[in-house]
């Protein structure tokens, strides 16, 4: 398997990020970090919500779409072209644009909503 752009791809619900290396493929200036066969860090699992529901994302940097497509993945119901809003704790809301690489954070609050322009 190539897993050379894990950090884009989602992780399904309760399903591991990436299964375990085996002991020789580790990095031995870090043996405590897990790492790939190809001696490159395991991404971590980060948790945002999308519309009140959980979804599991791998790495720390993702696109509006890549959001938008994990949820979808993970059973909320939700559609590609929805537009994606990150929504902070004070209550206000940025639109996060397909093409747009958001950093996000354990718990990061999300809401999707159909596009209601009909021109």
């Amino acid at each position: 398997m190539n897993y050379g752009n894990e950090s884009k791809i989602l992780a399904l619900p309760d399903a591991p990020a990436k299964p375990d290396c085996p002991d020789d493929s580790t990095n031995l200036d870090k043996p405590d970090k897990p790492y790939t066969t190809d001696n490159k860090p395991l991404q971590r699992t980060v948790e945002v919500l999308v519309n009140e529901h959980p979804v599991k994302l791998i790495g720390h940097r993702h696109t509006g779409y890549e959001i938008k497509e994990a949820a979808i993945h993970a059973g909320v119901k939700i559609e590609s072209d929805f537009v994606l809003s990150v929504e902070y704790e004070s209550g206000r809301r940025k639109i996060v644009g397909d093409t747009d690489v958001i950093e996000v954070r354990e718990g990061m609050r999300f809401v999707a909503i159909a596009d209601d322009d009909n021109s």
